[in-house]
């Protein structure tokens, strides 16, 4: 049946294209109506569109030339959007900005393909542009073919081993492999690249690459070996020792990974990347004078790449320099117009509380990418904190619409519904959220609203979870709200204890010295609730710049309820404060809108516009 349907199509298309050459010559021997228009115009669109639909491209330049109105449904781009798949065997493509229309697109890469193709057929013998074709190939994404040219190459290589020397067939496996990765092909991609090793055992190159991959898909002990090996074979090459250092990385382990760069920068002093990457790992251990001279050596180095701008100003964020943060950001995008930059942008003036240049940032950032699902959930955030539920609501279903498996978008959208007092949805989406990915965030606040519903059990189930999944073993915020749903469940002793731990985490998590400031303000637990309330209100509002999160009142109606139970507890304002710091920037300490910047591969590095995420080619 297949087959008969194929034949089917070959004939059609003969038929079309015969069809197109017989009206070309008959529009030069008819003449033209009364009203200048050519008789083929009368023909009914839908009858011109499935024949044109069948045309190859020679054909369809034809059927321009009969008459205005065949040129102008010619040129439609879904008919040469159409023969660009065909060709190239690519599913899905887009234009990019600077391509104007699809039919200039396909015939100017037709032409470049139909060149490299002429030196093929005039040196069959020669390796090079069969690597060459399959090159652009994978510049183009079309996959298929470039492995196909690379397998082409290979028996090239065999059948004339004498030919271009300085190209080993371990080379062609390599770009092959990388190839097959890029098709999701990683079985295929993994016997390639263990080809070529058994040809040559002794190319820490390989080894480099490989642990690339493994680092990319996870592994991170087998990525380990690879550099190990690498390192063995090549004890000065700094990129061992650097992507050495990005595993210890992924694993927490800072120390070690500061120590792997420091091998890495002594071997290659002036490489402003690993400058970059050293000084993010500086500040991942607080270290962040070391943090801030890695950067401003990266920028010397490096004065016009906005990346490191952008690394440097998420420092001074996290230690609340916002103005010195801001001009980084607005630096880098003096640079390079780039939809992060706006985001982040957005979110520094929201900080100094300039709303209405926040709101305008995040959306030159959505329309710049209008895909990405963190810029609508900050829009969401922004609008929240100013009390707009409505648009809230809005941005925050757009992010779900967009990226349906991220939980931290239901999470946002659950606190909307928190405050249109529809605790039902919220809980609802808290259970998706949960579903998702049950990890501290998710837990933490289905807890919450468990606890506000003084729905007890759940609450603690939630909130004992959320200690276990907790990056952070003794994290303070959670070890407090477990400690009053423990009071709520008559466990006085219990809460006690965990309100001690509270306070002793939260004395180990205050990184910033701003944040140490709740102490001095003499601010103790009152037993009138009322006074109590204010008190905190007043505390908000001199020590916060940004926009109060609403339900804060859900927070203190619980507090002012538990106060005579914690009146020992003079500092819980120091666990307040820091749980308000972490509910008011979770958007910001997104992991994965850390990794939305865009990736640059180079073959022995990685670029700092993506987290540690991608190393190699």
């Amino acid at each position: 049946m297949d087959g008969l349907e194929e034949e089917k199509g070959k004939r059609q298309h003969r038929e079309s294209n015969s069809l197109i050459r017989i009206a070309r010559g008959l529009s030069f021997r008819f003449k033209k109506r009364k009203d200048g228009s050519s008789i083929f115009s009368c023909l009914p669109t839908e009858l011109v569109s499935r024949i044109f639909k069948y045309l190859d491209s020679t054909s369809l330049l034809e059927a321009g030339f009969v008459c205005s109105y065949w040129n102008e449904v010619s040129s439609s781009p879904s008919y040469w959007r159409n023969l660009y798949q065909q060709e190239f065997r690519v599913t899905t493509i887009q234009l990019k900005p600077e391509q104007n229309s699809w039919k200039a697109f396909y015939l100017e890469t037709s032409e470049k393909f139909k060149k490299l193709s002429a030196e093929i057929l005039a040196h069959p013998e020669d390796v090079n542009f069969y690597i060459q074709r399959a090159q652009e190939h994978t510049e183009c994404t079309h996959y298929d073919a470039a492995a196909d040219d690379f397998t082409s190459a290979l028996d090239v290589k065999n059948s004339f081993p004498t030919q271009n020397p300085d190209i080993s067939v371990g080379v062609i496996l390599l770009r092959r492999a990388l190839t097959y990765r890029h098709m999701k092909d990683n079985k295929r991609a993994e016997e390639d690249v263990a080809k070529a090793l058994a040809l040559d055992p002794n190319n820490p190159h390989y080894y480099r690459i490989r642990g690339n991959w493994r680092r990319e898909d996870k592994d991170l002990a087998g990525a380990l070996a690879d550099y190990d090996v690498a390192i063995n074979l090549q004890p000065m090459g700094a990129v061992n020792h650097f992507c050495r250092g990005l595993v210890c990385k992924d694993q927490k382990n800072y120390v070690l990974a500061i120590s792997c760069l420091n091998t890495a920068i002594q071997f290659e002093p002036e490489n402003a990347n690993y400058r970059c990457s050293r000084g993010r790992m500086h500040s991942q251990v607080g270290a962040y004078e070391d943090a801030i001279k890695d950067l401003d050596y990266a920028i010397t180095l490096d004065p016009n790449n906005s990346d490191y701008l952008h690394w440097r100003g998420r420092i001074f964020r996290e230690n609340q320099e916002c103005e010195k943060a801001l001009k980084d950001f607005e630096q880098a995008l003096s640079i390079t117009k780039d939809d992060i930059d706006y985001a982040w942008c957005s979110i520094m003036y929201s900080q100094i509380k300039d709303n209405k240049k926040a709101q305008q940032y995040i959306t030159k950032a959505i329309d710049m990418a209008p895909d990405n699902s963190f810029h609508h959930q900050f829009r969401g955030i922004l609008n929240f904190g100013l009390g707009n539920f409505s648009v809230s609501m809005d941005s925050f279903n757009t992010a779900i619409k967009l990226y349906p498996n991220w939980s931290g978008h239901y999470v946002w959208r659950a606190a909307v519904y928190c405050e249109l007092e529809q605790q039902a949805l919220a809980i609802d989406d808290l259970d998706t959220a949960v579903h998702l990915k049950a990890d501290e965030t998710s837990l933490f606040w289905r807890g919450l609203l468990h606890l506000s519903l003084r729905q007890v059990t759940k609450a603690k189930y939630d909130l004992l979870a959320a200690v276990r999944e907790a990056e952070t073993p003794c994290h303070s915020r959670i070890l407090f709200w477990l400690g009053v749903a423990q009071y709520l469940d008559n466990q006085h002793q219990a809460a006690s204890e965990l309100w001690e731990q509270t306070l002793k985490a939260a004395a180990k998590e205050i990184r910033v010295a701003h944040y140490n400031e709740p102490a001095k303000v003499g601010l103790v637990v009152h037993e009138d609730a009322k006074q109590a309330k204010k008190l905190y209100r007043q505390f908000f509002q001199a020590q916060y710049t940004v926009d109060n999160i609403k339900t804060e009142s859900v927070h203190l109606g619980l507090l002012a309820a538990l106060f005579p139970a914690i009146k020992a507890i003079a500092k819980v304002s120091q666990w307040f404060t820091q749980e308000r710091k972490k509910y008011s920037s979770s958007y910001m300490e997104d992991p994965l809108f850390d990794q939305s910047r865009h990736v640059q591969e180079e073959e022995d590095g990685v670029s700092e516009k993506k987290q540690y995420e991608v190393i190699g080619k």
